[in-house]
């Protein structure tokens, strides 16, 4: 004897968004966009439900199917993979996370992995790559470049010189290379130069870096006209008047703060490269040998 066997009737949920009654899965019923409609980005009919007036009829009424507009045949199931099209043309599309103000330039990548992986760290008279130092330059001068823009558009422009140094056979590369470490170097310059009359307790470290990298930057550049000395631009135009002073400024920095609050925080390496063992320091100090005194001979002839 067949026992029939009858199917509990199911209560269905007359709650949810119109979108998904019609692909006939479940609703969490979240406002002003349901999770369903917000995953596959279509437009939720939670959005029509405030826009239908009293007595117009409930939203999502069967003659504005879209899926019977689209001549799309409506079938149980996991929904399709391409929900872009499935809507009306003027909805408005969910989206999963607001639109960012800020573009990516592939530019920018490039260098900033030009400036960890290989110029940062080559910045390091040492043989240990993972030392202090080198973490300092790969590590802590980016992420001190994320809260002073400033710091950052000077390394860009560091690892763009370093890059074009590296491309000397390709003349079109190299000459846009330039171009790109100009235009960062110019950007930076005027954001430190601005920052600079405030030089304080919170600034000096930005500020310390910024004029280091500023030094690196203009040897880097290499000679620029028959004014340069060595390979700085000794002349009195504009631009040896905006980062002369950054120069000087490492000293100066150094002198005004005291170590232990200049070399604090990102700058912390540089107080342990103080202490750090005789191998580590420069080979003339090794050697007890007497620096070179070059400050007297080049001040005679600044002034002659």
């Amino acid at each position: 004897m067949n026992i029939a066997h009858h199917q509990k009737p199911r209560m269905r949920s007359t709650t949810g968004c119109s979108t998904c009654r019609k692909r006939k899965i479940k609703c969490d019923e979240g406002r002003p966009t349901c999770a369903n409609c917000l995953k596959f980005k279509v437009h939720c009919g939670f959005k029509d439900t405030a826009s239908v007036e009293p007595g117009s009829g409930r939203a999502g009424d069967e003659n504005n199917d879209w899926g019977e507009l689209l001549g799309v045949k409506k079938r149980p199931g996991r929904p399709r993979k391409d929900w872009t099209n499935w809507g009306p043309k003027n909805a408005p599309v969910a989206s999963a996370a607001p639109a960012s103000s800020c573009s990516l330039h592939f530019s920018d990548v490039e260098l900033t992995l030009q400036f960890v992986s290989h110029t940062g760290p080559s910045l390091v008279v040492s043989p240990d790559l993972q030392g202090p130092l080198s973490h300092f330059w790969s590590h802590n001068v980016p992420r001190l470049g994320l809260q002073f823009h400033f710091v950052l558009h000077l390394a860009f422009s560091l690892a763009a010189h370093h890059l074009a140094y590296l491309e000397a056979g390709d003349t079109e590369k190299r000459e846009s290379l330039v171009a790109l470490a100009e235009h960062h170097f110019a950007l930076g310059l005027a954001e430190t130069a601005e920052l600079l009359p405030k030089l304080d307790i919170d600034t000096c470290r930005p500020l310390y870096v910024a004029s280091m990298l500023t030094c690196f930057n203009k040897f880097a550049a290499g000679p620029q006209s028959k004014c340069d000395l060595l390979v700085c631009s000794m002349g009195e135009d504009q631009e040896s008047r905006t980062w002369m002073p950054l120069i000087r400024g490492v000293r100066v920095i150094r002198s005004r703060f005291p170590t232990e609050v200049l070399f604090s925080g990102h700058l912390e390496p540089f107080q342990l490269y103080s202490l750090a063992p005789a191998s580590l320091q420069p080979t003339f100090t090794q050697l007890n040998i007497k620096g070179l005194d070059w400050e007297a001979p080049l001040n005679r002839l600044r002034n002659s």
